[in-house]
């Protein structure tokens, strides 16, 4: 496991996202977690946080293993986790005014600012901070329950008894990510992504878009965020205020013209902590755990949109009134108990067609081929007859 702290009440714990890999389930089964006491009457705070439905997937074998930190909610805050900042100003220039609504809008203003290029700087499409916000940006176009990767990835249910990874959904296994692929493969063609976005690192994209070199940078969190992180470097580079310069996109719509969001973490950081804690010292740590969780409340998800910037607002109400898709929770807790260690990787899969040259449905019939080899059948039969059981009450 992860070295232990050092700090006074924090000694003999961690923090760090493991809740959804194997290595969770493996170091409780050897008995190197320290079991969260069912009773947490003495710690108010903390139990009304263990009510959450989704801190159910901190169990193994109903028994607590860890603590969440903080979380993504209301749902509507995941429209802020990624920004798609764009050259405003340069649209104007190239006679376009209006904002971008859907994608083919977005697309079409990219194209003429690069045409344009009126600073001529050899101008070029998009770029990102990472590879995993193109996932975060294109899944909701079409399959945004897929979005979650590695193997913690979200199963639907398909028939009246029937389930399967969202990931694989469609007439044919993974046929409902076609659309996805197309549209990352289409707007690399084209331009409207530029030819080195997949491989640029964090430094080298904002510094793309800084200089001019880039007309749309997708970067993590919100508008606001970004705005406090790069208005000073932007006003010595371009002279001009980045308020005026640069619009963060809309939430774009699928292909069915609704609005959804990102699939929430509960949590963006876990605790753990060691067998070895004592007693004593564990009632310390969930005695200050539980003023913490008082001092914080649920006050710490509530957004003022007095205090934010007017695009990230628009989001939000966008992202208010966003669908809202069912996942199966159980099976995910039931596929993460199993110590499977099949995982989907949704960002690599992303890239490797959306830079691929051969045709898209080919390049992803292979990729779910590999799959199954990997083992993707016999993973959905085992959940399968795992939520058979457990309905049974043979768990």
């Amino acid at each position: 496991m992860p070295d232990m702290g050092a700090d006074e009440y924090f000694s003999g714990c961690f923090c760090r996202k493991y809740r959804l890999k194997p290595q969770f389930w493996q170091w409780a089964k050897e008995g190197l977690l320290h079991e969260i006491p069912e009773d947490l009457s003495r710690y108010p705070a903390l139990a009304a946080w263990f009510q959450k439905e989704d801190v159910q997937s901190c169990r193994i074998e109903d028994a607590l293993y860890c603590i969440p930190l903080e979380s993504y909610f209301p749902p509507e805050k995941m429209q802020l986790e990624q920004t798609v900042l764009y050259r405003s100003d340069l649209a104007v220039r190239a006679g376009i005014s209006e904002e971008p609504e859907e994608w083919q809008e977005f697309r079409r203003m990219i194209k003429y600012i690069c045409e344009a290029d009126s600073q001529e700087t050899q101008i070029r499409g998009m770029v990102a901070e990472s590879r995993e916000l193109f996932t975060r940006l294109f899944l909701p176009y079409y399959n945004p329950l897929a979005a979650v990767e590695g193997v913690g990835f979200l199963w639907i249910q398909t028939g009246p008894s029937d389930y399967m990874p969202a990931y694989f959904k469609g007439e044919t296994p993974g046929a409902d990510m076609l659309p996805v692929f197309s549209l990352a493969r289409l707007m690399y063609e084209e331009g409207s992504i530029a030819q080195d976005a997949a491989f640029l690192s964090e430094s080298q994209a904002v510094d793309s878009f800084l200089h001019g070199k880039a007309a749309a940078l997708c970067v993590e969190g919100s508008y606001q965020e970004a705005a406090e992180r790069l208005a000073g470097t932007w006003k010595e580079i371009n002279g001009g205020e980045f308020s005026q310069d640069v619009k963060a996109l809309k939430a774009m719509p699928s292909m069915d013209g609704r609005i959804y969001n990102l699939p929430q973490e509960i949590c963006w950081n876990e605790l753990y902590i060691s067998s070895s804690v004592s007693d004593e010292k564990m009632e310390r740590i969930l005695k200050l755990l539980d003023r913490l969780m008082k001092e914080a409340g649920e006050d710490r998800f509530i957004t003022n949109e007095n205090d934010m910037a007017v695009c990230d607002a628009a989001r939000l109400k966008q992202g208010r009134q966003a669908q809202e898709l069912p996942s199966e929770p159980l099976c995910r807790q039931l596929y993460l108990e199993s110590g499977d260690a099949f995982e989907i990787e949704v960002t690599k899969d992303l890239m490797d067609i959306m830079t691929g040259s051969e045709p898209v449905q080919d390049m992803w019939q292979e990729r779910v081929a590999e799959y199954k080899r990997n083992g993707m059948d016999a993973v959905i039969l085992k959940v399968n007859r795992a939520v058979k059981l457990y309905n049974m009450g043979q768990k």
